[in-house]
């Protein structure tokens, strides 16, 4: 189980306790009211469906952002993987090899500059001896 699930079940708990937390007293006071003016029984039946539809709508929304966050993971991942391909068939190119050591610098750098493109090609650049142009040049 991953951080992401993790912190997606417990958003989801939070949701049911603030939920119920809210029928509980809601319960409460209305059996303090019914004690006190002794009146037909209130229909909760009705407050407790609108209850349960918002519960139900901020699952979905937080189901919706756990789902993206994923999607944003693998697709970090991916752009990390083709970055590393286009290195190696650069170094391929000029028949050269990525030594282990070069190879753990070149991962380093796409780990601290993957979501920055323009950082990641730049410290790419110096790294390898290529040369960066920067995006619209």
């Amino acid at each position: 189980m991953n951080w992401l699930a993790i912190k997606a079940w417990l958003s989801k708990a939070m949701v049911w306790c603030k939920v119920h937390w809210e029928l509980l007293l809601g319960l409460a006071v209305g059996l303090v009211v019914l004690v006190v003016f002794r009146r037909s029984s209130p229909d909760f039946s009705n407050l407790y469906r609108q209850m349960m539809e918002r519960q139900k709508e901020e699952v979905d929304a937080i189901d919706e952002l756990h789902q993206r966050e994923i999607k944003l993971q693998e697709e970090a991942a991916e752009r990390a993987l083709e970055a590393m391909k286009q290195v190696e068939a650069d170094y391929a190119s000029r028949s050269e090899a990525l030594d282990k050591k070069k190879r753990r610098e070149v991962q380093k750098v796409i780990e601290e500059s993957k979501n920055n493109p323009d950082d990641l090609a730049r410290r790419l650049a110096e790294l390898t001896g290529a040369t960066f142009v920067p995006r619209g040049e």
